[in-house]
Formats: C-alpha cells, sequence, structure tokens
C-alpha cells in the first residue's frame, strides 16, 4: 500500500484516549466521573495519574493535558509535581504508572 494515500491518524488522540480509559477502569471511574468538577480523592488521584502520564511520558503540553482532563494547565504541573513526588517516595506509583501506559 502507499504511504502517500493512507489517511493521517492522529497516534496522539489514540493515546490519550487509551490512556484515559485504562484509569478510569484501573480506578472504577467513569469518564464523566472523571471529567466532573467533583473533588474526590479517589478521582482526584486518578485525575492527577492522567496528567502524569500525559504531561511527562507522551510530552503532551500542559495546556492540551488539562483541556483532555477539565483543567487548567497550571493544575496539570501540580498534578505532575504531586506524582513525581509520590514516585520518590513510593515505587508503587511507579509500577502502577507503568502498567497503566
Amino acid at each position: 500500500m502507499n504511504y502517500w494515500i493512507m489517511p493521517a491518524v492522529n497516534t496522539r488522540r489514540i493515546k490519550k484516549d487509551q490512556v484515559i480509559s485504562n484509569v478510569c477502569e484501573y480506578f472504577e471511574l467513569s469518564k464523566k466521573e472523571l471529567l466532573s468538577s467533583y473533588r474526590g480523592k479517589e478521582v482526584t488521584e486518578a485525575r492527577s495519574i492522567i496528567a502524569y502520564i500525559l504531561h511527562k511520558k507522551f510530552r503532551l503540553s500542559s495546556t492540551k493535558t488539562g483541556k483532555a482532563i477539565n483543567r487548567d494547565h497550571s493544575t496539570v504541573l501540580y498534578f505532575c509535581k504531586k506524582i513525581e513526588g509520590f514516585i520518590e517516595v513510593d515505587k508503587k506509583y511507579k509500577k502502577l504508572i507503568n502498567n497503566l501506559i
């Protein structure tokens, strides 16, 4: 097949959606709950992990990552810093994040 004819596929979009669905499945949340304004511990932890994966691992900008989870770019940066701190202290977070990717 000629690669010039193939339609363009946005792989970042696929990865982003896959990461969000993996995290929602792991935390047993719906996407609606994740994107809501609710600030419970389990929902906030899921959002912070998604923000860390999208921003640090997939190198999505903080603005685009924030739009994916209905948050501001500064919140994404805060989430990334928080998760990096958790990874330094507790190695289970590193393993969890690698499994979710």
